[in-house]
Formats: structure tokens, C-alpha cells, sequence
């Protein structure tokens, strides 16, 4: 690949600052959710012209991996505009869903997601490393009148992690539909299910 990538609009600041409490410390994480992308990708010794709009996040802290036991993080970008930073982490505190929400004026919300876990489905077992993991999720923000379903596509797009808290890690290419403040709405999103998934 041989891309330019240039911000357009605003930054997403997770948790409106771009501080937040994380595995028994902190977490600093920013995001810059549009990106325009232009460039070349040369596949099997064919290039071609490519163009599109890239995510890019930047996290750093001094938490401790310990308490962990697995999250999922969702990017999604809706096509109306809006673009949600969401967690659901499970740690030995118990579990956290929360997303941030940048609109295009730049403002911030955050809010409460109900868990994700009793509405996942499509599992997906790899055969690699034995993680167990889901490949379609009901994203429901009751704050904002919203219900997203979130469809990986495919399932399984594991990165082989070989550490002990996590063998496997899965980014998951994802697309977006369903409703938001209680009209339609498409997207793209991007998974990362991270931890022991059994």
C-alpha cells in the first residue's frame, strides 16, 4: 500500500476529554475518524488506484493488563454523519459498556450501551487458536433512541497474538444497520474482540 491520509473534521476525544479510567488506572486515546484516503495497493504485481476514508486511533497509559478478561471495541461510522468509540471490557470490577459520540460540529456525548454479550450471535470458533468469537452484535443506546445491528464480514479475521491474556485477537471488517434517534440509518464499523473468548 502506498496511501496519503489526510484529517478531515473534527477529532473524536474518547470520553469527551480523551482520558478515561482503564484497567485499574488510565487510559489517553484520541481518534481521528475521517481520514481521507488516497493512494495505490498492489496486489499479486497488480496496482491499483485506490480511494476511500481511513480510522486512525492513538491510546497510551499505564494500566495494568491483570484485571483484564476481554472486551469488545467497536469504530463505527454512520452515514449520517455520526461516529461512536464504543466499549464493552470485562475486567475483575466486573463489566463496562459505554460509547462517545462525535457529531460533525465537533461536539461530544457519552453515553450508556446496553451489554452486547446477550445479543451477540453468529458465532465462530478458529481453528488456530480455539477462541470462540461473534461475528453479529445489537448495539442499543437508550439516551439516544438508537438500535444498531453490527454484522461482521466474515466472521473469523483473527491476528495471531500468541500471549497468554489474549492468543487471538479478532478485527473484524463490519457493516452498520438499523436506527438512530429513531431513523434509518447504514454504516461501516470495525470489531476488535480482544482477551480469552471460549
Amino acid at each position: 500500500m502506498d496511501l496519503r491520509l489526510k484529517a478531515v473534521g473534527p477529532t473524536l476525544y474518547d470520553n469527551g476529554t480523551g482520558l478515561f479510567p482503564f484497567l485499574d488506572d488510565t487510559s489517553y486515546y484520541y481518534s481521528l475518524p475521517n481520514l481521507r484516503t488516497t493512494g495505490t495497493l498492489t496486489l499479486d504485481g497488480s496496482t491499483e488506484q485506490v480511494t476511500g476514508t481511513s480510522w486512525l486511533d492513538r491510546q497510551w497509559g499505564n494500566w495494568s493488563w491483570g484485571p483484564l478478561h476481554k472486551w469488545t471495541w467497536m469504530a463505527l461510522q454512520l452515514d449520517n454523519g455520526q461516529v461512536l468509540n464504543l466499549w464493552d471490557l470485562f475486567d475483575d470490577s466486573g463489566e463496562k459498556h459505554w460509547a462517545t459520540v462525535l457529531s460533525p460540529d465537533g461536539t461530544h456525548r457519552v453515553v450508556s450501551v446496553d451489554p452486547l454479550a446477550p445479543q451477540a450471535t453468529r458465532f465462530e470458533t478458529s481453528p488456530t487458536t480455539g477462541q470462540r468469537y461473534a461475528g453479529k452484535w445489537t448495539v442499543t443506546i437508550p439516551a439516544l433512541n438508537t438500535r444498531l445491528v453490527v454484522t461482521a464480514r466474515p466472521v473469523l479475521q483473527e491476528i495471531q497474538a500468541n500471549q497468554p491474556f489474549t492468543p487471538g485477537i479478532n478485527e473484524a471488517d463490519s457493516s452498520v444497520r438499523g436506527t438512530y434517534q429513531g431513523r434509518p440509518v447504514t454504516g461501516d464499523a470495525y470489531v476488535e474482540q480482544f482477551g480469552i473468548w471460549k
